[in-house]
């Protein structure tokens, strides 16, 4: 199955080719009603849902089903379901990993057992893959399953049967702050700089700090909003408009520093844009290369790797730098729910794993009192 958005009249329609019995290409036009301009992209999404409909209506379960067939199905069947982001996460884990394994078993969907999938779990942590990671791909497994239960394609959920892997214990790496001025030095000049500063500053994700636009920074009053990301894998970016979270959406106030350093970010890309001219890419983007064009997520991890590896700093990952940034506010006071909603959070149970620095910090609180009350002068 095929589709395409076509103009007509002024107006876009959707065109759905699929082949019949006789191997013959049908098909099918159906107007949005959109008109031509300004509505590509509406076109497009009432396209995308309209072959999820086609394919949903079209897809008949046979007896020798193999799973791995059901589940790339599955993926096409959600695609229009879930945010991009999220089908992106789903579709790495389905088409890299839960279908090379299952396509060698050749197991059919009616036939999976729950100790299939307990086999491909085991191999799965066998190979050094977490327990957090095997427990994601269960999420897939699981959902998928559900979703032939409601069809009646399978008397119950093999996946409901298997035993899970604990969660690992969160044990996260923290540069101090001398470390983060380190950093900022290493970085400084590079392609980089703005993002490390942004993350290290603000612990935002990678996401967000790629995603971070001019309009949701306000020099006048000085806040900046997080409402964007950037996500990608390999060759493949994609751009939101909103965030990982409904509370991952939050405004925050700008430090001198970090206000001072975006201004400077701003003229030099007005300078290069003169500089590039047509072909400068206006995306409205803060951290980009010179011709404005986005830094893909695996290039800012992969580069801030390689450039710490060649200092006298511990390795640690770029995401790292969001967990420093939380033991930095803690470190200086904060609690867990004002770093929570520095972080962006979605519940105070994701900041819980901070909780043994609060009780450093209050360590210290309580020496500092010790000292000031109790010990002579």
């Amino acid at each position: 199955m095929t589709g395409s958005i076509q103009e007509k009249r002024g107006y876009y329609h959707t065109v759905i080719c699929t082949r019949g019995e006789d191997g013959k290409p049908h098909y099918k036009w159906q107007t949005t009603g959109l008109p031509v301009k300004g509505n590509r992209r509406k076109a497009e999404r009432i396209l995308q849902e309209r072959m999820a409909e086609q394919r949903e209506r079209a897809h008949v379960i046979q007896k020798d089903v193999e799973f791995s067939a059901f589940m790339l199905e599955w993926l096409e069947i959600i695609r229009t379901q879930v945010r991009p982001n999220t089908f992106h996460e789903y579709e790495l884990i389905v088409k890299n990993s839960v279908v090379p394994y299952f396509k060698k078993q050749q197991i059919a969907l009616q036939d999976l057992q729950p100790m299939h999938i307990q086999r491909y779990y085991n191999k799965k942590l066998k190979g050094g893959v977490t327990g957090n990671t095997v427990k994601h791909h269960h999420a897939n497994i699981r959902k998928a399953l559900q979703y032939a239960l409601k069809q009646n394609w399978i008397p119950y959920n093999p996946a409901d049967r298997v035993e899970l892997p604990k969660v690992e214990v969160f044990t996260g790496n923290f540069y101090t702050a001398a470390e983060i001025k380190q950093v900022f030095e290493l970085v400084k000049d590079t392609v980089l700089e703005t993002p490390v500063l942004l993350t290290a500053t603000y612990g935002l994700r990678r996401s967000e700090a790629l995603g971070l636009k001019w309009d949701a920074i306000d020099f006048e009053h000085h806040t900046i909003t997080i409402r964007h990301t950037v996500v990608g894998n390999g060759r493949r970016t994609l751009q939101a408009d909103h965030t990982k979270n409904r509370s991952s959406t939050r405004t925050l106030h700008l430090t001198t520093s970090v206000e001072e350093h975006l201004k400077k970010v701003l003229v030099h890309q007005e300078e290069m844009q003169g500089f590039v001219g047509k072909g400068y890419d206006k995306g409205g983007y803060v951290c980009t290369w010179d011709d404005g064009s986005l830094i893909k997520p695996d290039y800012l991890s992969q580069r801030f790797k390689k450039i710490i590896s060649k200092s006298s700093l511990p390795v640690y990952r770029y995401h790292d730098l969001r967990h420093s940034s939380a033991s930095l506010l803690i470190a200086n006071g904060c609690t867990l729910k004002e770093v929570a909603e520095w972080l962006g959070h979605s519940s105070i149970s994701t900041t819980n794993r901070y909780a043994h620095l609060q009780h450093q910090a209050t360590i210290k609180m309580a020496n500092s009192v010790e000292q000031s009350l109790f010990e002579a002068g």
